[in-house]
């Protein structure tokens, strides 16, 4: 629907058209959810809020209609700095002419893009909620007091642009063979979020998505592994019945002796909590690999010097092998 402001071969492109036609409004909101993964500019700090006043053709003008946009959007940042400094961004204003906000603010409505980012601890976008809330207040008195006319295009100017440059972990300074060779690495790993097999929540599967130099990339958790070596996870061969048998204190042993992964005789079809697992499992026969890898999933463990595991990274999850058990597992069923 949103590439359908040209053609509106959808039911809800054609209603939000005539919609806005009818009432012709001065300013208009367009909310969005982006990914958890940008920057604000090329710092460590999250784009929290993003903001975007569309640009309505490819020259990128500015006009009337636009520079209301701009002008509010740079007082809301100014009131979401007060909560989350150094956390607002902006999009690449490139003109994208089948989009809805674009033309928008071609047919005469301000638009004012609203996207929704990611904070640390927040992984459920409570807080940001409340600052979407905070930000859609703030622009509505500046509107209806035409309070915005006080803030320049260049207070919007300011505004740093979104970089994609966070990682869900970010393993800085690891050790690792391959082939005889021995290298320090970087590694960054996010988290995915999939979708339940009954539809009711969400599990996460891991993928190591850049491994090399991320001197310029950041985490919304670090380790620096400086000293440490990587060492796939290993599988535990003997297999156990059924999962009932693997319990939080197994999982804890076998973790901390480097195994990841453990078989399993008898599984079950569909796991009825995706997130129960102190360790991944898998089937008998099955083939597992744990080498590191790109797209790959992140499970390995990191040795001190003595050869001790020292972290363990289950589903692309970091444990501490000397802290306590967990609050939460992540292992999953291969």
């Amino acid at each position: 629907m949103n590439r359908d402001a040209l053609r509106l071969q959808s039911p809800e492109s054609e209603l939000l058209k005539q919609l806005r036609d009818k009432l012709e409004p001065a300013f208009g909101f367009n909310l969005h959810d982006q990914s958890r993964y940008y920057t604000a500019g090329y710092t460590a700090r999250p784009a929290t809020i993003s903001f975007l006043a569309p640009a309505y053709d490819h020259a990128r003008n500015i006009n009337t209609v636009r520079e209301r946009a701009m002008r509010t959007i740079a007082g809301m940042d100014h009131v979401l700095q007060q909560f989350i400094p150094g956390q607002v961004a902006k999009f690449n204003d490139e003109h994208e002419p089948r989009a809805f906000g674009d033309n928008i603010q071609k047919w005469g409505t301000s638009v004012i893009l609203v996207e929704s980012g990611g904070q640390h601890g927040d992984p459920e976008k409570q807080h940001i909620r409340q600052l979407n809330f905070t930000a859609i207040l703030s622009g509505l008195y500046l509107i209806a007091e035409e309070a915005y006319q006080s803030f320049g295009v260049d207070a919007y100017d300011r505004i740093p642009e979104n970089q994609r440059h966070l990682y869900d972990l970010v393993l800085r300074h690891v050790r690792h063979t391959e082939n005889g060779r021995d290298t320090i690495l970087d590694i960054g790993i996010n988290r995915l979020e999939v979708d339940a097999p009954n539809h009711l929540g969400f599990y996460h599967s891991s993928a190591v998505e850049e491994i090399g130099d991320m001197s310029v990339f950041h985490g919304y958790e670090e380790l620096d592994a400086k000293g440490l070596t990587l060492v796939p996870g290993k599988v535990f061969e003997q297999p156990i019945d059924s999962l009932d048998d693997l319990t939080a204190e197994l999982g804890a042993k076998l973790l901390r002796q480097g195994y990841t992964t453990m078989r399993v005789c008898h599984l079950p079809g569909v796991l009825p909590d995706p997130t129960s697992l102190p360790l991944n499992v898998t089937g008998i026969a099955s083939i597992v690999n744990h080498q590191l890898a790109l797209d790959e999933s992140a499970n390995f463990v990191l040795k001190d010097a003595q050869d001790q595991p020292r972290y363990a990274v289950l589903n692309g999850f970091l444990y501490d092998l000397q802290g306590d058990r967990p609050e939460l597992f992540h292992g999953i069923l291969h």
